[in-house]
């Protein structure tokens, strides 16, 4: 075990989460832009810990901390190229059992999204017009089964629960979630 790439790792992941409840509790523009400034710090962060590390398994780092390496790469929307590389990174893990499928499943969707290209899983939404909307799938009449498959839970049930997460934002425009 990693002990000092763990607790770097949740350090990031912790200043990412802190910055993300104080915009959506108050989202304000000066909020918004800490939130981005975080996410540099992190991108530099997970370049660096991809370059030396490759993905943080769960044997090198333990289950929570590989989580919460995937929550940064989740987060690193500027950087596209950065997330397909950790993408092919995290589904070697999966396939070794060294990381989360979840974790995969959601960051697939958020690779095809910022490709400008339809999700397969349906993970991905966004807060538009004041309403939370999913963002195009490639197969909506099966997409239930899909994420059952999966080990998701229904798309409605999802939708309910980012409504309720993200309501103080819902007077944006458009947020990605």
């Amino acid at each position: 075990m990693n002990q000092s790439l763990k607790q770097k790792v949740e350090k990031f992941a912790k200043a990412d989460q802190e910055k993300r409840r104080k915009w959506i509790k108050d989202p304000k523009k000066e909020n918004f832009k800490s939130v981005l400034a975080q996410d540099k710090k992190s991108i530099d962060f997970v370049k660096s810990v991809l370059k030396e590390y490759g993905w943080p398994k769960y044997k090198t780092v333990g289950k929570r901390a590989s989580d919460k390496f995937w929550l940064l790469v989740q987060h690193a929307d500027t950087n596209i190229n950065l997330q397909k590389k950790a993408l092919k990174l995290l589904e070697k893990e999966v396939n070794c059992n060294q990381a989360s499928r979840k974790n995969l499943i959601y960051l697939i969707d958020r690779v095809l999204i910022n490709e400008k290209k339809k999700q397969i899983y349906g993970t991905q939404f966004l807060i538009k017009n004041g309403k939370i909307h999913l963002h195009p799938v490639k197969n909506a009449r099966k997409l239930n089964n899909l994420r059952k498959e999966m080990g998701l839970e229904k798309i409605e049930t999802t939708k309910i629960k980012i409504e309720k997460k993200y309501k103080s934002l819902m007077k944006k425009n458009k947020i990605a979630t």
